[in-house]
């Protein structure tokens, strides 16, 4: 078989070079143009001749494509400046750098050595090794969702004779992944943002796990190792925020591309193992692409620093983002970035989900699985274990864990918590002090003692009390966190080494056990890990290289130093570093909290807390605000604890109302403040319930002409004049969970067939209530969703036969306040029913003083601060009510994002004829209109003349209501 191939490539050699071929193309042209002068027998003999050379050409460099050598072998030959292509693990070179083949290989096994063993594992780094007993990341990983919701489409259940726009095919949605919001990226740079504890960090080091092994080993396919991951594997590179503005010298005044290549190249030179890959890691990013994950923009900790960060990112992404293979994500905490200042422009914005029920189920069944990988003669006892831990995690068990299970974090503690225990404490602070005392027992080591090695404990050596130890760790916490907003240049962020031994040497008074604890930093893992030497930015030239340490997560350090914040006029000092660094303190107070609430019974102390953050005087800036929306967050702590309402209860109730309608804070914090009202009980009138049945606000529409419908897409294809004929109110909300509520838990309520129409009778059949859709969704002051057009109509009538016959008080918004208005239902002949398509448009955008239709509710311009929708980013429903300059003409709020609303009128394709074809009717099956967009959605949804249409049986997309009472 070789003989032939031979005589080929002998044959080929003499019309490889280009000159020979473009001969022969020469030739073709020639017998184009004067064959027919050509003799017919010298023709076959041409032809024969070129094609004969032409195939030998083609079958010469078939088999030489064939004979090149792989990407693997091509890397192991001793051939200078490897470089990595975007396309695949192919390596070409590079003039400009200089390094042997061995030194990408040992980047990414250290790369792989950090970060395949799990975190907070507590025990000796050697046992990193899997077959030694470390449970390992890739197997204890859950994929991340985010708060973005994608639409999943189908085809509707009945085919309709004419072709119709996407958005008019029957939706589903789900969470886009962390992943997909990085590969889907358009310019291939996202922020991530979460709460603590939800990720973040998890995400990037796994990130960087599977890219390192599969360009490590080239047999290895990145599908399988990432599903969702799009092309080949490329480099990584992960640069700690923190660490990089730690870098930064004091004078820095504008960040650029430079400081985040210096301290690129330095934090690699400072490891023994990647220094050979130092000086050519940023080009190999450039001229072969890579991902690069910037973690924690939150850990920068002097405000000041992070506009330079982000500068000096951006113009990195600018100079090293050209190359297409490319992607770059940064991390940050979802409250640490509501800063103008320090936001990434033109960078896509994502939020992580907490987990849902089933990722914590599948969490659980991993964590356990893995365990019985490694220990597999306790096989049984650790499936008896996760039966234990699902059910300990079920949303009925007394304890009500599964509301802290969605944190990854605390879900990772509780699960290393009942594997050591058997069980799972009551609280978060309970859960947490369980597996701080469980890292301490277990921070052991291997050590010589009498010319023999044994295994020890951090305790065992240092033989002092656990009280001291404790009251040690407490403060070493406080002060690295309290370095984290000062100014001090020997305060960093991480625990230094002058720190760690001078806290060390006042408690323990003993040098001997100082330098103990500092073996067990450098050689364990443990509740202090010794993260390496550098000099700092401002240091001298000859000044020694400083020692690192920190904890094994940020949230660790709060915890801890929340314990060293008790003590005498704990309210004061709590406020004066809320006031200092509402962001740096948030956590560490909330944890303080759960501690004097579920820990120490103290409720003379959370007290004395609350009094400082609410006091009885006005807020009167955004400190004042932030603080009440603090004490908001621990007043649930406390309602949840103590039997005793606090003193303070009512009047921090009111001031978050104040806090709400006075449209203070952020969006997103706004937000999360009504959230915490939710628990404690919103007072706000037209949100409850009262009585047992819906207390609702109504606002008052006129009659008259108005201008309906626009001529932008989906905006009924022309507008015209619409006559109301009568005045109407319509609900100044849409219906609450609360409320919705109290219609479900009626014996006469949502189990009656009198409130159903035909077509909704048979749609419910044996349902007893509506799906809640879970988590803050369900908060009573949110609007209901998941609700259908049959389940709205069934509310409304319910509550119109609740109320007839009654001389009921209605509340009506008269324009900054509630007035009662009494209207004997019965003899007036008005009904609560769902708005027509018509009515729900003029409350929405009509300005009747000015005779002009309103784009948004509140005018023309777009505002995130006016409404819940896409570029709010709060990520889900918020609390009725809570964008109060959103406002209609008519006082009408949440029309606008937050939940799509049903309306009574029947779909038609556009308003063309519409007088004669308006439909109403609440029989039959037919699709009905919605309304107003949703948090999820693009501005152009929420317009006030954008509609689309739903089956009246689909619930999904975030579907709510509210209700109007008119003249029969």
């Amino acid at each position: 078989m070789s003989d032939w191939r031979e005589v080929i490539n002998k044959l080929a050699e003499g019309i490889r070079n280009e000159p020979i071929l473009a001969f022969v193309a020469f030739i073709v042209v020639v017998l184009a143009l004067v064959g027919p002068l050509i003799p017919s027998s010298f023709l076959p003999l041409i032809y024969i001749i070129v094609g004969g050379v032409v195939l030998v050409y083609i079958a010469a460099r078939w088999l030489g494509l064939k004979r090149e050598p792989s990407a693997r072998s091509i890397e192991k030959e001793p051939t200078p400046n490897p470089i990595l292509t975007p396309q695949s693990s192919t390596v070409t070179f590079a003039s400009s750098t200089s390094f042997s083949p061995d030194a990408r290989k040992e980047y990414l096994d250290a790369l792989i050595t950090d970060f395949q063993p799990a975190r907070l594992v507590g025990r000796d780094p050697t046992r990193a090794d899997p077959s030694r007993g470390v449970p390992l990341l890739e197997q204890l990983y859950v994929s991340l969702d985010t708060t973005t919701n994608v639409e999943i489409k189908e085809e509707k259940k009945k085919q309709r004779q004419r072709a119709e726009p996407a958005e008019f095919l029957r939706e589903k949605t789900r969470p886009l992944t962390a992943l997909e919001a990085l590969t889907q990226s358009k310019d291939r740079r996202v922020v991530l943002l979460g709460l603590p504890g939800s990720g973040k960090s998890t995400f990037v080091r796994y990130l960087a796990l599977r890219h390192a092994e599969a360009l490590r080993d080239a047999s290895l396919d990145m599908q399988k190792l990432l599903p969702g991951w799009h092309g080949q594997a490329v480099m990584p590179l992960v640069v700690p925020l923190g660490r990089l503005a730690e870098s930064f010298p004091s004078a820095t005044r504008n960040g650029n591309a430079r400081l985040v290549e210096q301290f690129v190249r330095a934090n690699l030179e400072s490891d023994e193992r990647t220094r050979p890959f130092a000086a050519s890691v940023l080009d190999v990013l450039h001229q072969a692409g890579g991902l690069v994950l910037f973690d924690g923009l939150d850990e920068v900790a002097d405000l000041n620093r992070r506009p330079l960060v982000v500068q000096a990112i951006q113009d990195f992404v600018q100079q090293y983002g050209k190359n297409s293979a490319t992607r770059f994500l940064a991390t940050c905490r979802k409250f640490s970035y509501n800063d103008a200042r320090w936001k990434f422009a033109g960078w896509e914005t994502h939020e992580l989900a907490p987990f849902t029920p089933q990722k914590i189920s599948e969490f659980v069944k991993a964590w356990y699985d893995e365990h019985q990988r490694l220990d597999p003669a306790r096989r049984d006892d650790y499936e008896n274990k996760r039966a234990s831990l699902s059910n300990a995690l079920q949303s009925g068990d007394r304890r009500g864990l599964a509301k802290i299970a969605d944190n990854p974090l605390i879900l990772t503690v509780m699960s290393v918590v009942h594997t050591h225990y058997g069980k799972l404490p009551d609280t978060r602070a309970e859960v947490y002090e369980r597996c701080i005392d469980l890292l301490l027992l277990r921070w052991e080591m291997i050590r010589t003692i009498g010319g023999q090695k044994r295994q020890r404990t951090l305790l065992d050596d240092l033989n002092v009390e656990r009280k001291r130890l404790y009251d040690a760790l407490f403060e070493i916490a406080y002060e690295a966190h309290a370095g984290r907003d000062s100014q001090n240049k020997e305060q960093q962020a991480r625990v230094t080494h002058k720190l760690l031994t001078g806290v060390l040497n006042d408690h323990f008074q003993d040098p001997g056990k100082v330098q103990t604890f500092l073996d067990y930093c450098d050689g364990a893992n443990g509740l202090l890990m010794f993260q390496g030497e550098e000099k700092l930015a401002d240091d001298p030239s000859d000044a020694p290289r400083r020692r690192f340490y920190a904890f094994p997560h940020l949230t660790f350090e709060e915890y801890l130093a929340a314990r060293r914040l008790k003590g005498g006029n704990i309210g004061q000092r709590v406020r004066e570093l809320v006031d200092a660094n509402y962001d740096r303190w948030r956590e560490v107070v909330m944890l303080l909290g759960e501690q004097l609430c579920f820990l120490d019974d103290d409720s003379e102390r959370m007290n004395f807390i609350l009094e400082k953050l609410a006091p009885i005087q006005p807020a009167q800036n955004e400190k004042d605000w932030r603080a009440r929306w603090m004490a908001g967050d621990l007043l649930t702590l406390y309602q949840r604890r103590f039997k005793d309402p606090s003193p303070h209860a009512a009047r921090l109730a009111q001031d978050l109302v104040r806090l709400i309608e006075s449209n203070a804070l952020a969006p997103v914090e706004r937000a999360a403040a009504a959230n915490a009202l939710a628990e404690l009980g919103d007072p706000r009138a037209g949100v409850s319930v009262k009585d047992g049945l819906p207390d609702l606000v109504w606002c008052t529409i006129p009659d008259g002409d108005f201008t309906m419908g626009d001529n932008e897409e989906y905006g009924g294809g022309k507008s015209f004049e619409y006559n109301i004929q009568k005045p109407f109110y319509i609900a100044r909300y849409p219906i609450t969970n609360e409320q919705f509520d109290a219609f479900e838990n009626d014996p006469d309520g949502y189990k009656k067939d009198d409130w159903w129409t035909r077509e909704g009778s048979k749609w419910r059949g044996n349902r007893e209530r509506h799906e809640k859709y879970g988590g803050v969704f369900d908060l009573p002051n949110h609007p209901v969703v998941n609700v259908t057009w049959y389940e709205a109509v069934a509310f409304a009538r319910w509550l119109d036969e609740k109320l007839k016959g009654k001389n009921v008080k209605f509340n009506v918004w008269q324009t900054d306040h509630v007035e009662p208005l009494q209207l004997p239902t019965s003899n007036l002949q008005l009904e609560i029913r769902l708005p027509s398509e018509a009515e729900w448009e003029k409350a929405a955008s009509w300005d009747d003083e000015k005779k002009i239709k309103r784009r948004y509710p509140w005018g023309d311009d777009p505002d995130p601060n006016r409404a819940n929708y896409g570029d709010t980013q709060i990520g889900a429903t918020s609390a009725v009510g809570s964008f109060p300059n959103g406002k209609s003409p008519y006082h009408v709020l949440d029309m606008s994002g937050n939940v799509w609303e049903w309306c009574m009128t029947r779909w038609v394709d556009d308003y063309k004829n519409y007088s004669t074809n308006e439909n109403n009717n609440p029989e039959g099956d037919e699709s009905r209109v919605i309304r107003g967009g949703a948090f999820n959605n693009v501005l152009q949804n929420v317009r006030g003349a954008y509609r689309l249409r739903r089956d009246p049986d689909n619930r999904l997309g975030y579907r709510g209501f509210r209700v109007v009472l008119a003249s029969v």
